[in-house]
């Protein structure tokens, strides 16, 4: 029973003019018309404006629009008891697996751990055609961001390495290539190559694009020696760890992935093919790693576990902390003859700690050498900051548009427009004004360190936000650091050049600006070991290569020349423009 007139308009009742017509019309066999019936029923009672009507049967007849709404409530049903048979299907099915393929949770993670992955050819030919792809070409390189970073990590390690050239880096969870990378400085400065892990499809692509000197692998490492599927999730903005995809393991019995976490802890996740460590590196013939780079947001121990250290060398390894897992990595790695070398904590991004592989009896030459080193470090030492998240550019906070310095370009010319160049500055001021960096940094992609003592010019200069690490000090004129000296009133240590670069790990300095009070380069000049250097790692000596050097002087003393002379540089030019007079020298190999 309804009250609304317009159902009697719904059924369309024209008794009389419209029951006539359509039975007088004779319908196609397949027209619709031709599947008009009148419905069984005896009697309707309607309700309208109070006043109550009998339909009989007789007077039902379905128009065409009434029998095409029929037909499509008809099919939404057929679809929505099909779809409904689909889910419960698969619901059953899901249940009546999970039953069947995980009896014992507990069993299943045993067997994880005590199934070792026996590499054969045929596997390693699956993960180097499926998974790996070769080094691109150094000359091919499309990099976005327009600039190489050195950060506190990489200099670390590069220092323990003794500035190695041509080594071989692994970086698991290496992202884009280039946000925080912990290898490319060593990829772009150093002529390293490598191994770039990176599961994550989205961010894997943009990897690709990059066309980095280094194998890429769009695989995760897997937490058991054995390879698996697991799970990942972006829902989070940065890398998240990987979840077990095979059994959805409660946390209170889950011992072999912890910091990995469960399914619920992510939301829904993707899945995706992990090798253990030893199989990739096996796939690429490549069993000696002079750094290890391990950031995978949770799983670092468990990947730690599953690397054989008798078959694989490792030099050095960074191991990003998550979950308070420092101490354990620590003992599992003392336990292969890793020593802790220092926990880096920089800039907002950084949380690593840095472990090398070390014979006792260098332990403790290491340990005095690398004391002091970090004690530079800490003292004078600012690393830059890296390049925001989403961000493609570096944005300095400069106050007018770069200067073309005129030293800047006759140094450019000479090293051919060298890109991803590392500079020294001694004498930076606010780091803007006539610098003959800034242009490096800005158009050719350079890092470098600027070395200012003035407390009122380093606030200007670390406001800039340049892509350099910064030292408040000034330069020795012996070769050991010396005592205060008075500048402006204000008392200032200087070390010796040398022990700065040592320190951020770089040996190799493509242009050395030198802008000094006057009087005091020649004694600075001394200072550096252009040879070999007294402070010994490792039981090796280290030198310090400059290409190119410009002195802010406007005569060049004959002791000058001859001390550049005796160590193979030569006078190219000398450079005077307005306020500036500034003779440059490049070493002739």
């Amino acid at each position: 029973e309804t009250s609304c007139q317009d159902d009697l308009k719904i059924f369309k009742y024209k008794l009389n003019t419209h029951q006539s017509s359509y039975h007088t019309k004779t319908p196609r066999a397949n027209s619709p018309f031709a599947m008009i019936k009148t419905h069984q029923i005896s009697s309707i009672r309607i309700v309208q404006n109070g006043a109550q009507k009998h339909i009989t049967s007789s007077m039902l007849l379905i128009t065409p629009r009434t029998m095409k709404r029929e037909m499509k409530t008809r099919k939404c049903l057929l679809l929505s008891i099909v779809a409904l048979s689909v889910t419960l299907y698969t619901i059953l099915n899901y249940f009546q697996n999970d039953v069947e393929e995980a009896p014992s949770r507990r069993a299943l993670i045993s067997s994880l751990q005590k199934d070792s992955f026996k590499d054969t050819m045929p596997e390693l030919d699956l993960i180097r055609k499926q998974f790996l792809v070769p080094p691109s070409p150094p000359n091919q390189r499309n990099l976005t961001h327009g600039e190489v970073w050195k950060g506190p990590v990489t200099a670390l390690v590069h220092r323990l390495l003794k500035n190695k050239k041509n080594g071989f880096y692994i970086e698991a969870g290496a992202f884009d290539g280039e946000f925080i990378s912990n290898t490319l400085a060593l990829e772009l400065m150093s002529g390293w190559t490598g191994l770039l892990v990176e599961a994550d499809p989205v961010p894997y692509k943009e990897l690709i694009g990059k066309r980095r000197n280094a194998w890429v692998a769009s695989c995760c490492l897997s937490p058991v020696t054995k390879p698996m599927k697991l799970c990942n999730d972006m829902t989070f903005i940065y890398r998240l760890g990987f979840i077990n995809c095979i059994d959805n393991i409660d946390s209170g019995e889950n011992e072999f992935f912890t910091g990995i976490g469960t399914r619920k802890d992510y939301g829904t996740p993707f899945e995706v093919q992990c090798y253990p460590l030893y199989s990739v590196l096996s796939a690429i013939d490549k069993l000696t790693v002079d750094y290890f780079s391990l950031d995978i947001e949770g799983a670092e121990l468990a990947v730690l576990k599953t690397i054989p250290f008798d078959k694989v060398s490792i030099k050095t390894i960074s191991v990003e902390i998550n979950n308070n897992q420092e101490a354990e990595v620590t003992q599992l790695l003392q336990a292969h003859g890793y020593k802790k070398m220092k926990y880096v904590q920089d800039n907002g991004y950084t949380h690593d700690a840095v472990y090398m592989k070390l014979d006792d009896e260098l332990s403790s030459d290491i340990d005095k050498a690398e004391l002091e080193l970090d004690m530079i470090r800490d003292k004078y030492l600012t690393s830059p900051q890296p390049i925001p998240m989403f961000h493609h550019k570096r944005t300095r906070q400069l106050t007018k548009e770069v200067w073309k310095n005129p030293v800047t370009a006759f140094v450019l010319d000479l090293l051919k427009n060298k890109t991803y160049g590392f500079f020294v500055e001694a004498g930076a001021n606010d780091g803007e004004f006539q610098s003959n960096t800034l242009q490096l940094e800005v158009f050719h992609g350079w890092t470098g360190l600027l070395v200012e003592a003035d407390p009122a010019q380093l606030v200007q200069l670390r406001k800039k936000q340049r892509n350099a690490w910064i030292a408040s000090c000034c330069l020795s004129s012996e070769p050991e650091a010396t005592n205060y000296v008075k500048l402006n009133q204000v008392e200032v240590q200087c070390p010796p050049l040398h022990s700065l670069l040592f320190a951020i790990g770089q040996a190799e300095v493509d242009y050395l600006s030198l802008n000094l009070e006057q009087g005091s380069e020649l004694a600075v000049l001394k200072t550096i070991p252009f040879d070999t250097i007294s402070i010994k790692v490792h039981n090796e000596t280290f030198c310090i290569n400059i290409k190119v050097m410009s002195l802010e002087i406007r005569d060049v003393s004959t002791e000058i020349h001859d001390f550049l002379s005796s160590h193979n540089y030569i006078k190219m030019g000398l450079i005077e423009e307005s306020s500036i007079s500034a003779a440059v020298f490049m070493k002739v190999e």
